[in-house]
């Protein structure tokens, strides 16, 4: 089977056309000229875009794209799609630049990269040997006696006990955009045993959008003095869906089980959390200044793709 629009081949199972998008096919190639199969004059080549730093790119031309890849400027990871309807997809797993992304082992190196490959992988071993060492060292805990003499015990609890002093770490704080996600599914597994999670890239990026546009502008809403909200992020970045919720929260929070009880004690975030409507999941987390007061920031979009019959 081949796309009616822009004649790629597409299997029987593809409700459309991953290049394109169109939902007609035919049993026969796209012939033009001298029955030659070429690409179709219906089609604007030079829709290609891409998604890198959470920004959208383009559009570019097949050769632009291809010259990218090949200057190094954009990996195979990177999220592409052709035209506006496209959906995304990693480049290596689109046929016209497959053949851009050639194994490590068919490059010759000369002998003096070999040397610096070499010199490298020695360096970071060792380094990786020295930052072993001081944790293991630093794991032990200074105890100051009366007689100020310095000893080492692997058990301090920092108390003081005839004139002894035990120094103990600071407590850590802070969030982690996988302990959310995380800490979410827990929420999930602990109350009704829901399905859990799965990560989304684009959501990932929804969120991260959420949160540094509430730091530039100085609010902390769900509405945006833009009037941009996280579904005008869904549409702008090509993210399709049959459900759309957001969990935004601010404070001091000393680790990820803290800002998810904390949702999970307000009823609509709550039913965001645990609802069986959705199966994705984006998150961003980070620490800055808002209206003058150092404070963490941490949004939830969740989503679930539509269903296709």
């Amino acid at each position: 089977m081949y796309c009616s629009k822009c004649g790629k081949e597409v299997t029987s199972e593809e409700r459309f056309c991953l290049r394109c998008g169109s939902h007609e096919k035919q049993q026969t190639p796209l012939k033009y000229g001298n029955n030659k199969i070429q690409r179709s004059p219906l089609i604007d080549w030079n829709e290609w875009y891409y998604l890198v730093e959470n920004k959208l790119r383009g559009p570019l031309s097949e050769d632009s794209m291809r010259k990218n890849f090949m200057d190094g400027f954009l990996n195979k990871k990177v999220l592409v799609r052709f035209g506006r309807g496209g959906h995304w997809r990693p480049a290596e797993d689109v046929p016209e630049f497959k053949d851009v992304f050639k194994p490590l082992n068919t490059f010759k190196r000369s002998s003096s990269q070999q040397f610096g490959k070499y010199f490298l992988i020695s360096l970071v071993v060792f380094l990786c040997f020295f930052v072993v060492k001081t944790i293991i060292n630093k794991r032990q805990q200074i105890i100051i006696t009366k007689n100020n003499e310095i000893t080492f015990s692997p058990h301090s609890q920092g108390v003081q006990t005839n004139n002894e002093i035990t120094v103990s770490p600071p407590l850590q704080w802070g969030l982690t955009k996988d302990g959310v996600i995380a800490k979410t599914n827990k929420a999930r597994q602990e109350n009704g045993v829901l399905p859990l999670l799965t990560e989304n890239h684009l959501l990932d990026v929804i969120a991260d959008e959420r949160l540094n546009d509430m730091f530039k502008n100085q609010y902390f809403s769900h509405y945006p003095p833009s009037g941009e909200t996280y579904t005008e992020l869904a549409t702008r970045f090509g993210y399709a869906y049959s459900r759309l919720a957001e969990n935004i929260a601010s404070g001091v929070y000393r680790n990820d089980e803290k800002i998810v009880d904390g949702w999970m004690q307000s009823p609509g975030h709550r039913a965001n959390i645990l609802s069986s409507d959705v199966s994705e999941i984006g998150v961003a987390v980070r620490k800055g200044f808002l209206k003058g007061q150092e404070t963490w920031i941490g949004v939830q979009i969740f989503g679930r793709p539509p269903d296709h019959h």
